[in-house]
């Protein structure tokens, strides 16, 4: 036996581009949520890119690592660059959480 969801979540739900399965904490709803994802402002992913890009080069420069690490601290950089955030809204009460 199928559950049918409820018309006004059906609703709430058609906003959000992504869907997933959330549990709510303050109102109980047990089901399908919404998800938003929120990058990080430009000025931060550039700022982090920058960082890392001028860390690289010291390092490179320098010699005080090796070829490996320099690779390791670099990759990270660049996984902070592509990092976003994930919001998940109730469809039920409305409450964002992450």
């Amino acid at each position: 036996m199928s559950k049918v969801i409820p018309e006004n979540i059906r609703n709430n739900l058609k906003k959000y581009p992504d869907h997933t399965h959330l549990t709510c904490l303050e109102c109980g709803y047990v089901g399908l949520g919404g998800c938003l994802k929120i990058s990080k402002p430009l000025i931060y992913r550039l700022s982090i890119y920058g960082a890392g890009v001028f860390i690289y080069f010291v390092v490179y420069f320098y010699g005080y690592v090796t070829s490996f690490w320099q690779n390791l601290v670099f990759g990270a950089f660049v996984a902070l660059l592509a990092r976003s955030t994930k919001i998940f809204v109730c469809p039920n009460c409305g409450i964002q959480f992450k």
